[in-house]
């Protein structure tokens, strides 16, 4: 089990001069290999398993495995790419990446920065969402107010403003606008202006993935021209602001 770990110093083993079958721990999953396997990308921290350095020292298990602390599943990945280059199934690239970076597999590394999920996000969306202002402050503060309005609610609801370029009226934090009617108390969290080129969906969808990968279940919605809102809105073709409602799954 793995609550019987002990400490001990692997650096005084003689290195096998062939293959030899292996066993590790990670996370309480058992994986079986061999250093054959383990040492194919040298350099990494998965060589140094079947012979470590006089100054590593891994934490063994009760039967004597190496014992890692990491994800087993994300683990599998790394293993299966050093097994025969097999790479991580789709969705799985972001944590597959951290762990290769962990264990200094660079060619996975190499190959999942250049995947297109990855590259996007790394180049793509995280240097859009750099360019609006205070894009992480905004989502916190949107995270914020639906906590405060869980409490009894299955759903909690919280007003976003996305102006892109001209500026508005409507400010961060401005409540009790008149007209506002069911959400006469609300606050309007204000996203932008911004001169990038992705537009107001492309920042809707970002906030919602960026929310969604924290744990929350949530949707967005533009609020219905008919509705009180579209008297703060400005006469545009290209609908690069409005007022938005997302809406929060607590149960």
């Amino acid at each position: 089990m793995a609550d019987d770990v002990e400490r001990s110093s692997l650096g005084t083993q003689t290195p096998p001069l062939h293959s030899a079958v292996m066993q590790i721990n990670v996370g309480g999953t058992i994986f079986t290999t061999t250093s054959d396997t383990l040492r194919s990308c040298p350099g990494s921290r998965m060589a140094e398993i079947p012979c470590p350095p006089p100054s590593l020292r891994f934490v063994l298990d009760s039967a004597g495995r190496p014992f890692v602390d990491r994800d087993p599943t994300v683990f599998a990945h790394v293993l299966r790419f050093l097994r025969g280059g097999v790479l991580p199934p789709a969705g799985a690239e972001s944590e597959t990446l951290q762990e290769a970076l962990y264990w200094r597999v660079e060619p996975l590394v190499k190959i999942l920065e250049d995947s297109p999920r990855v590259f996007g996000e790394n180049v793509g969306r995280k240097h859009f969402v750099a360019q609006v202002p205070n894009y992480q402050e905004n989502l916190e503060l949107v995270i914020r107010l639906a906590r405060a309005e869980a409490l009894a609610a299955r759903l909690s609801r919280v007003l976003v403003f996305v102006q892109k370029i001209r500026p508005t009226t409507v400010h961060e934090g401005e409540s009790g606008i008149p007209g506002l009617l069911e959400y006469a108390h609300a606050t309007i969290v204000k996203y932008g202006p911004w001169t990038a080129e992705p537009g107001v969906t492309d920042l809707l969808d970002s906030v919602q993935t960026d929310i969604v990968n924290l744990g929350y279940h949530v949707e967005y919605r533009v609020i219905p021209e008919d509705r009180p809102f579209s008297l703060f809105r400005e006469p545009s073709t290209s609908n690069d602001h409005g007022l938005y409602e997302f809406i929060f799954h607590w149960w």
